[in-house]
């Protein structure tokens, strides 16, 4: 069990309501001492922020916050463009965390992405068509393989089945899974632990990553329109599995 201790600081900078960088990390220092002195066994978690290098983060790590917490959390959340491709739908922030937790000294601490998700927002009420369901499969799989390979400890992944709120990247089940459930159950399935070799740059407008499950080689592959490419292989077998869970070896 992990608590979280408050959410997205940040959001309200310069509002009359927000407060500044260090006293948000004052009230992180005393609400974790206070949760170790209960002599819990949970992780501690730092706020998650909606955006890196901004005021009260970098304040924050300056006052020595993650002193008092086991993990580092930050948000990334994406806007649906009907016109996207696989480069116009990035998942930005993960490396810049990273950087800027290791530019403060905090190289061997956790980091979190513990909000992650595609906004479909829309003012009507119709479910999401084949294509935004594909869209949302897609982004929400590669983004994670991304933020894995660039040093996320954790993804969380916020979901919806239709339109009918701004906030469209949080999940109810009212109408039954969508694509992205069954995306989540196939990569889940084929990464296992999900350790990411590194990411695969050779194919043109492919992007791709390689994980390692157990002694198998993972290649996860995500292209905007269908394509024909040849990959070599020295396996004796490989399958190959599609983001619905069918395969064919």
């Amino acid at each position: 069990d992990t608590f979280e201790i408050f959410n997205e600081p940040d959001t309200n900078v310069g509002s009359a309501n927000s407060e500044t960088g260090d006293k948000v990390a004052n009230y992180v220092k005393a609400t974790a001492i206070g949760i170790k002195d209960a002599d819990t066994q949970v992780g501690i978690t730092a706020p998650g922020y909606s955006s890196v290098r901004t005021e009260p983060l970098e304040l924050g790590l300056r006052c020595g916050m993650l002193d008092f917490v086991d993990i580092g959390a930050y948000h990334s959340h994406q806007t649906y463009n009907k016109n996207y491709t696989t480069q116009s739908l990035k998942i930005n922030p993960t490396q810049n965390f990273n950087n800027l937790m290791s530019a403060y000294g905090y190289t061997k601490k956790q980091a979190w992405l513990d909000e992650m998700g595609i906004s479909l927002g829309s003012s009507d009420s119709e479910s999401l068509s084949e294509k935004e369901q594909r869209s949302q499969a897609s982004y929400c799989i590669m983004s994670i393989c991304e933020a894995i390979s660039k040093g996320a400890d954790k993804t969380f992944s916020y979901l919806f089945n239709d339109k009918r709120s701004r906030f469209s990247w949080f999940s109810r089940f009212n109408e039954g899974p969508n694509r992205v459930y069954t995306a989540f159950s196939v990569m889940t399935d084929v990464l296992g632990e999900g350790e990411c070799l590194g990411k695969v740059n050779y194919f043109d407008g492919v992007e791709g990553y390689i994980f390692k499950n157990g002694h198998k080689q993972i290649l996860v592959l995500r292209c905007d329109t269908q394509s024909s490419i040849n990959i070599p292989v020295t396996a004796a077998s490989t399958e190959i599995i599609k983001v619905d869970g069918s395969s064919s070896v």
